[in-house]
């Protein structure tokens, strides 16, 4: 029989398609699993029977009638089937019926694995004798029990409380959230799979139902790891030495209420296979059917995702409400910028034409000197308000920030309080990026008062970095501004402190306009860099904690080798000359016209005036002949600039148009093609730049009429 053995044992996999293609062939699957792996378990215990049964016997067994059927290995396994069987509510007929498919399997594999006759007919005939005993110790068991139509009787209900039983567990199973149930002692009475996977992630689906334990059958060792790791010994243990985690929480979610009824609801976070998760952990009592308290049922929602979708959103609305703070605040500060020049071109202009006008000597001089200076300050005042509003004027070209504070080097530590010290960390290689250098000396400038401020007498370090950086969605996320930049290498500069740091409060608040922890100062530095640096569409961050010192951090987009390549540079300007021809100013303030008129009809312009654009059209229409170039006001009430731009080339294609506003120039020229305007002229202007714009153009004039 060593044959029927080896035979046996290494066509487990097709013993288990062939019973399971009989079983579903004559509707046994209506009463059974349909699962592979139930009648793996089957074909385990019966082939180990038969192999137990060979050695046994060493040859065909026959069916002596004092024979002991309940005793002998094989029988053995008829008698705890029948027990099992019956436990579940099924007839004998229905298993003497699925024994035979189990014997014609068993046949069938013999048929088809053994080619010699003679071999093929004595292993046929062990196995026949084998579920000939198998058969009768099974119906000697089932006869023996008392009361064969009680017995019916029970069958049918065993029958359907399993089923409805198995459709109950099939459901519970299937909760993706993990339950527990525990008994009135707080211990584990049962659990889904998804919560004992939370104790071991290697527990099998169905291994507690099919394992055979559960009918007292032996199998060999080796065959256990067709069923896995069961739950049998989470059974009897309490719920936190399983999962420890549970503990902060277990105390007020396990203690039954008084009046047996109501639930709770707590959230805790765990960290599961590595991964830190949140879950909704809801309590609810157990009741008996006299509504007795039995014990509890946990359940524990996975909402990780939940929560960190809330938290993206409330991160969203917040930057979403920063930056529409910063919008507000922006159009505030650059409308009254935009005002502020327009009277301060008044003031700054005629203050200039006075004291061209006196005498080297006079005693008005210097009163006149100190309204020009404060002009200017005032003037410095607004561009800063327009800096923040991100309207501030910028020359754009290429900057090599390395090269850069290189240059401003000694001016940066002559800035600084004598009791800190001012380092520098340059890279060698930065790429260069496009902005105005101007501005970004005043970023750099500001940033490095703020930290020596920061630092005050107790001395302290100041650290200057430059290089490059890979940014990624978290370190954009966190930016002031910035943060629509895409991820990838930007070029960064990096001012550290070792000074007092900051709050959250005060962190929260350190780029709104006005606002400053110091007894004096206008609280405009750090608000002018956050708008330069969103006008360089540029990101900024803050890391900061009280004690910890301070660090700014600016990305900046690496520019494009096409666009160094092509980057434009300044010409020198030549010597101006008075040259004579007619000016049109366009300016709804009546101050700013009057200042251009005066100052241009003082360097020998002829000037022309208009209140607003439909004036200037009609103004140019009839002289359009004798004019030779257009102070257009940008921003102007009914016939805005860019309709009073096409018209008044509609009437004169050559006419020079030079564009003014109280706003930079990168704001002011963006619905204009830059190529079209003549130049521009930033408010509030000095005569001296106003001049010297308009002897360029009648130069140009000139040189392309021929002298004329």
């Amino acid at each position: 029989m060593n044959d029927l053995v080896d035979l046996v044992e290494r066509n487990e996999d097709w013993l288990v398609e062939r019973i399971l293609f009989y079983a579903k062939q004559q509707g046994y699957t209506k009463y059974t699993s349909t699962l592979l792996e139930a009648w793996r378990l089957s074909i385990c215990g019966l082939s180990a029977s038969l192999v137990e049964g060979a050695k046994h016997f060493g040859d065909i067994p026959e069916l002596a009638p004092d024979d002991d059927y309940a005793r002998d290995p094989v029988t053995s396994f008829g008698v705890v089937e029948a027990r099992r069987h019956r436990q579940r509510g099924v007839s004998l007929p229905m298993f003497l019926g699925l024994m035979k498919y189990y014997r014609q399997s068993y046949i069938d594999l013999v048929k088809t694995k053994v080619p010699d006759e003679g071999r093929a007919h004595r292993c046929q005939l062990f196995l026949e004798r084998c579920f000939d005993r198998i058969e009768i110790a099974f119906c000697h068991e089932w006869a023996g029990t008392e009361g064969q139509e009680r017995l019916a009787e029970l069958q049918v209900s065993a029958r359907c409380l399993a089923n409805e039983k198995n459709a109950y567990v099939t459901l519970f199973e299937s909760l993706s959230d993990p339950v527990v149930m525990l008994n009135e002692a707080n211990r584990v009475a049962y659990l889904n799979l998804a919560a004992a996977r939370l104790v071991d992630p290697d527990v099998a689906p169905g291994a507690d139902y099919y394992h055979p334990q559960r009918g007292g059958a032996s199998v060999p060792d080796g065959h256990l790891r067709i069923i896995g790791k069961t739950r049998e010994p989470f059974v009897g243990r309490r719920l936190v030495e399983m999962l420890p985690w549970l503990a902060g929480c277990i105390p007020g979610a396990l203690s039954p209420p008084g009046d047996g009824s109501g639930g709770s609801i707590s959230e805790v976070r765990a960290r599961i296979q590595g991964e830190e998760r949140c879950f909704e952990l809801r309590r609810s009592c157990m009741l008996d059917v006299s509504q007795k308290y039995a014990g509890t049922i946990l359940s524990l929602r996975d909402i990780t995702d939940r929560r960190r979708a809330e938290q993206e959103r409330r991160q969203t609305e917040a930057k979403l409400q920063h930056a529409q703070k910063l919008e507000s605040l922006g159009v505030l500060a650059g409308g009254i910028a935009h005002d502020f020049n327009n009277l301060l071109t008044g003031i700054l202009g005629n203050s200039s034409l006075a004291l061209a006008e006196l005498p080297s000597n006079s005693r008005l001089r210097s009163g006149l000197e100190q309204i020009e200076r404060s002009a200017l300050r005032a003037a410095e005042l607004t561009n800063q308000m327009l800096a923040y509003s991100g309207r501030g004027s910028f020359v754009v070209g290429p900057i090599h920030l390395s090269d850069l504070i290189r240059d401003t080097a000694e001016l940066l530590a002559s800035s600084i309080s004598k009791t800190a010290v001012l380092q520098f960390q340059l890279g060698p290689d930065v790429p260069p990026i496009v902005g105005d250098a101007a501005q970004i000396r005043q970023v750099i400038m500001n940033l490095i008062i703020n930290a020596s401020e920061a630092i005050g007498a107790d001395g302290g370090m100041i650290t200057v970095t430059t290089g490059v950086i890979e940014a990624d969605k978290d370190c954009l996320s966190r930016a002031a501004t910035g943060q629509d930049l895409p991820e990838g290498d930007h070029v960064f500069l990096r001012v550290s402190d070792s000074g007092c740091g900051m709050d959250a409060e005060t962190k929260s608040r350190i780029f709104d306009p006005f606002f400053t922890t110091k007894f004096t100062g206008r609280g405009l530095g750090l608000a002018a860099t956050l708008g330069i640096v969103r006008g360089h569409r540029a990101a900024i961050t803050v890391d900061s904690e009280s004690g910890k010192g301070t660090t700014f951090t600016l990305l900046f987009p690496i520019m494009d080798e096409a666009r160094a390549a092509e980057a434009a540079t300044d010409t020198p300007n030549e010597d101006e000359d008075v040259i004579e021809g007619t000016v049109l100013v366009v300016d709804d303030e009546e101050v700013v016209r009057d200042i251009a008129a005066k100052v241009l009809d003082r360097a020998g312009f002829g000037v022309l005036t208009a209140c607003d654009g439909q004036d200037a059209v009609r103004a140019f229409r009839r002289h359009a002949d004798e004019i030779l170039a257009v102070l257009l006001d940008r921003s102007m009430p009914g016939m805005d600039a860019k309709d009073v731009f096409a018209e008044i080339r509609r009437i004169r294609s050559d006419v020079r148009i030079v564009l003014t506003s109280g706003y930079s120039e990168e704001e002011a020229i963006e619905e204009f093609d830059r190529r079209s305007l003549a130049g521009f002229v930033q408010k509030p202007f000095e005569p001296g730049k106003l001049i010297k714009q308009f002897h360029a153009l009648a130069r140009e004039w000139s040189c392309a009429c021929g002298g004329r």
